[in-house]
Formats: C-alpha cells, structure tokens, sequence
C-alpha cells in the first residue's frame, strides 16, 4: 500500500457506509452495463430498461449529495477566506489574495473529497444512463 493510498483510505472513511454501498452498488452496475455494450443484442430489452430505471435512480441519490456537498464546501471555502483575510488585516499583515485562497481551499480538503466523490459517481451514472439509451435504441433497432 503506497501512501496515496493511506490518504484514499483515509478520506474514505468520511463517506457515509450507506453511501459507500450505493456506490458498491454501482460498481457491480459498471461491469454489466459494459458488457450489455458489448454484446448489445444478447439483452432483453426489459433488462435494459430496468438497468436505466436502476441507474436514473442512482443519479439522483448522487446528484442530491453532490450538490448539498458542493455548497457546503463552496460556503465553508469563502469563510475560511474571509476568516484569514481579517486576520490579516487585523495583525496589519499586507494582505495576499493567492496564498489565502490556497489556504482556504486546504482547510476544506476533507469536504472537498466528498463533493468529488459524489461528482465522480454522477459523472458514472451520467455516462450509464447515455450508454444505457444506446443499448436500448442498438435493440430497438434505432439509429444511435
């Protein structure tokens, strides 16, 4: 184990277990829905559309974290920032907007995991649901 993969671990850990399932879950959809691309005409079509009612349902559990995470971490970015920025001030430091923006991006890091986390499995779930509507069009015999 590298120790990227410690910080990984780590940070896991802030996502909820009941979050880690659904996107267990996903990974299990993954490799179906991948090989249903490959072999297209071999899957019923009511399969197909039960993987697409599965994986839209997915796309809202994600979406809803991602974006009550994304705020969350957008608000607490611009905190810290005016935080350091009246310290700053106050101590009669010259101010510096880059550093303090990096600083502020850094006190986020762990809330920053979880909007990735989440935008990850709705990008995942994006791609699905499109690949999904090409299986089914591949079925219906539709141009994709």
């Amino acid at each position: 184990m590298t120790p990227n993969d410690t910080a990984i671990d780590e940070y896991l850990e802030l996502v909820p277990k009941g979050d880690r399932d659904v996107a267990q879950r996903l990974d299990e959809l993954d490799s179906q829905i991948m090989g249903d691309a490959i072999n297209a005409k071999m899957y019923p079509k009511a399969e197909l559309n039960v993987r697409l009612m599965e994986v839209t349902a997915l796309y809202s559990f994600f979406s809803s974290r991602y974006y009550r995470w994304k705020a969350i971490c957008d608000n607490r970015e611009v905190e810290e920032y005016i935080r350091l920025k009246r310290e700053s001030v106050a101590a009669g430091v010259k101010f510096v907007s880059a550093p303090t923006e990096r600083e502020a991006e850094k006190a986020v890091t762990e809330v920053n995991y979880l909007v990735s986390f989440y935008e990850g499995n709705l990008k995942r779930c994006e791609q699905y649901v499109n690949t999904l509507k090409r299986l089914l069009e591949a079925v219906n015999g539709e141009k994709a």
